[in-house]
């Protein structure tokens, strides 16, 4: 059970573990720790600093395919590798990709997880 941004099997398996309370503390974790990412991530579109955005590249990487967000976390994983080959003026384009999908995945954790969004 799965869509483009939210693969909910994981959630599922996840909450049959630990209950919903317990995920929905993890999850709300990751979107308020999400949205301070994402703001920072987001001033870095105008002026890229190469190694600020791998290393937030790498945080979302790891956290977000362990709450279901598989499709953020392989983009960041993947800007993550290419951050040092891109060219300067794509930089800032690949960060704006990647923070546009942040917010369409936090937004559709919300929905699962209304009780966890920020």
């Amino acid at each position: 059970m799965g869509d483009a941004l939210l693969d909910q099997t994981i959630l599922t398996i996840l909450e049959q573990r630990l209950g919903r309370d317990r995920v929905a503390k993890v999850v709300a974790a990751q979107l308020s720790h999400g949205v301070e990412l994402l703001r920072e991530l987001t001033a870095l579109e105008e002026a890229p600093d190469r190694a600020r955005i791998k290393s937030i590249t790498h945080q979302m990487a790891g956290s977000s395919g362990s709450i279901g967000l598989t499709s953020l976390g392989q983009t960041a994983a993947d800007l993550e590798m290419r951050v040092g080959d891109l060219p300067e003026d794509g930089l800032g384009d690949a960060v704006r990709q990647l923070t546009t999908l942040m917010r369409a995945s936090f937004g559709r954790l919300a929905e699962v997880y209304p009780e966890s969004a920020p």
